[in-house]
């Protein structure tokens, strides 16, 4: 356990979430009447802070319901969902590039700072390359011939 201090509003909140079962709907009207805030604005951290806390202390994981409230995540929803954080990722990186190319005269840039925008452009084009769906796909092929996760460096090898 971390040595952060909670709230007694989030310490209240994650109470009641650690008594959630798998499957159970645990409602935004429930979670303000717990906390005494409305959840879905004033008291948004709160609820943010007492399911980190979940994850990070109790591997419990929640999912959003939209405009219900968190339901407590069952093991195949949480194996399934790093595919919507790699789509999540592969967003983030493609705005990063974005960005980066609105630089409008790299000449003048500082020595460092040329470095700096170089290397992040490298970063998030090898970022780009590695969360394209015929890789992702390529990378499941793999796991499915090796029935098991594969080191990072057999993963890697993948992308060359």
């Amino acid at each position: 356990m971390s040595n952060f201090i909670l709230s007694i509003e989030t310490k209240q909140l994650l109470e009641r979430l650690i008594k959630t079962k798998v499957g159970e709907l645990v409602t935004y009207k429930e979670m303000t009447k717990i906390v005494g805030r409305d959840i879905r604005k004033e008291g948004s951290s709160i609820m943010y802070s007492a399911r980190r806390k979940a994850v990070n202390d109790c591997q419990i994981v929640f999912i959003t319901v939209t405009n219900k409230g968190i339901k407590r995540a069952s093991d195949e929803e949480i194996a399934n969902s790093g595919s919507s954080v790699i789509h999540k990722i592969r967003r983030t990186s493609h705005k990063g590039k974005k960005v980066l190319h609105c630089v409008e005269n790299f000449g003048s840039l500082t020595n460092e700072s040329k470095i700096h925008h170089n290397a992040s452009a490298s970063f998030l084009g090898a970022i780009d390359l590695m969360t394209r769906p015929k890789k992702i796909i390529a990378l499941e092929e793999k796991v499915k011939e090796e029935s098991n996760s594969i080191n990072v460096m057999k993963t890697l090898e993948l992308f060359k």
